[in-house]
């Protein structure tokens, strides 16, 4: 028997076990973890859970799952939280077992984890700043460029885009608007974060980088839009009560699908005050929300389940900032030594964070494709028909789309089948797992044409 050892991205190694008639494939994680306190705690949990016979141990293995593939180091158990699957109460578990730690350690850290936190807190080196940019002698103002452009890692910063919406505060309030002005970009401010509030086409807060060659506060020009690059995290902010009201006139969905189509990787939805209406009857604490507080957890738990969004709940517009600050300051470390390549939309492929380049679409493109269209085409009136269909998700509806592009198709599929009409949508695939929407939204879909037509 023989072993042949492989480094892949210096982070896994991977063994290849040789026997006489097989081989055996393992890959095996180091044994320095960014976040070594985090894990062992974690997994001292789960494991008294699975002893309870208490289903936290789900919660606790999720949460693991998620901590191993950050490769960054976390300070705090607060700091957990931009991490999916870490609530509220399991960061406060953590800053509670953390603050026990260095009472313990004389406001130390072991040996071995401060070997790992110098190592991971280390900054590279700046070096001689190398920047390719390939430009069109002929490219129109506002046209999206297709030409090679690469950002060298230390040619370029990030920083954080508000929607000019954001700084308007509560709607049809004016006494709140300057007040609600003030606290977010204060904060923000205070912190000493580089953000820019400017118009987005979706989504509340994005991030974008910025080549150090475009001077700050010069960058809303659309000419220079085309030469940053967006990360690939986007923020929709609702307060409590603008989520009753966008389920209701339905905005709600639409906007969840203008986030899908945005090209960004991760998408968190942030909800203000959910959490401070939990334990109230839904009598008393629906007013002026527009629809009962367990309707809105609902909504909340599907946002996160079905449509696989990271949702986030904050008190308020404090402790929203300190959110965006946190994500901000992760980001700017999590890129600041990756190589960036700008790529269209079409050409994006699957984002990773262990990745050394990350392909990128422009914020000229980004605003162009995520605009709100005016004048809808048919398919777009037709997948906003079926979202509103209970249980059917965006990526049904899109799955359903490409399928039969207008309701004229799938009724023809219908007469060209009437045996078979009920289960016509039943098979069909959807989302990245590819599972099958199923024979009860296909039914229910025909019982809706019926009563229609």
């Amino acid at each position: 028997m023989g072993i042949i050892q492989f480094e892949l991205n210096n982070k896994q190694s991977l063994f290849i076990i040789m026997h006489s008639n097989s081989c055996k494939r393992i890959s095996v994680r180091p044994k320095n973890s960014p976040n070594p306190l985090f894990r062992k705690w974690l997994t001292e949990w789960k494991n008294e859970a699975k002893e309870k016979g208490s289903d936290m141990k789900y919660v606790y293995s999720k949460a693991l799952v998620s901590l191993n593939k950050y490769p960054l180091l976390l300070k705090s158990g607060r700091e957990c939280g931009i991490l999916q699957h870490f609530g509220v109460k399991l960061c406060s578990m953590l800053d509670k077992k953390l603050a026990e730690h260095f009472h313990s350690h004389n406001n130390d850290i072991l040996p071995e984890d401060n070997a790992v936190l110098e190592e991971r807190l280390m900054i590279p080196t700046k070096k001689k700043i190398k920047q390719v940019i390939q430009r069109s002698k002929t490219k129109v103002p506002g046209e999206i460029n297709t030409e090679t452009v690469i950002f060298e890692p230390g040619s370029f910063h990030v920083q954080l885009f508000v929607d000019s919406g954001e700084t308007n505060g509560f709607k049809g309030r004016s006494n709140s608007s300057k007040a609600s002005k003030d606290v977010l970009l204060n904060q923000l401010s205070a912190a000493g974060v580089s953000f820019e509030v400017r118009k987005l086409s979706v989504g509340d807060f994005a991030w974008g980088c910025i080549p150090d060659h475009l001077a700050l506060g010069n960058t809303a020009a659309v000419k220079m839009d085309d030469e940053i690059l967006m990360l690939p995290y986007i923020v929709e902010r609702k307060r409590v009560d603008d989520l009753g009201s966008s389920i209701r006139d339905g905005r709600f969905h639409e906007q969840k699908f203008r986030l899908k189509k945005s090209g960004m990787w991760q998408v968190i939805y942030l909800i203000e005050g959910l959490s401070e209406k939990l334990g109230v009857t839904d009598k008393e604490s629906s007013r002026g929300l527009h629809l009962p507080v367990s309707t809105l957890q609902q909504a909340s738990a599907n946002t996160e389940v079905v449509d696989r969004f990271l949702v986030r709940d904050t008190k308020g517009l404090k402790e929203t900032a300190e959110y965006l600050v946190l994500m901000t300051n992760s980001l700017a470390t999590l890129f600041q030594g990756k190589k960036l390549k700008r790529v269209r939309k079409d050409d994006l492929p699957q984002f990773s964070v262990a990745d050394d380049m990350a392909e990128l679409i422009s914020l000229l493109e980004f605003n162009k494709s995520s605009v709100k269209c005016k004048d809808l085409t048919v398919s777009q009136m037709f997948i906003r028909h079926l979202l509103q269909i209970r249980g059917l998700s965006v990526e049904k509806a899109q799955a359903i789309i490409e399928r039969y592009p207008t309701p004229c198709d799938l009724c023809k599929a219908y007469d060209d089948d009437p045996k078979q009409r009920e289960l016509l949508l039943a098979n069909i695939p959807f989302g990245p797992n590819k599972r099958l929407i199923g024979p009860t939204l296909s039914k229910v879909k025909v019982s809706f044409l019926r009563s229609q037509f």
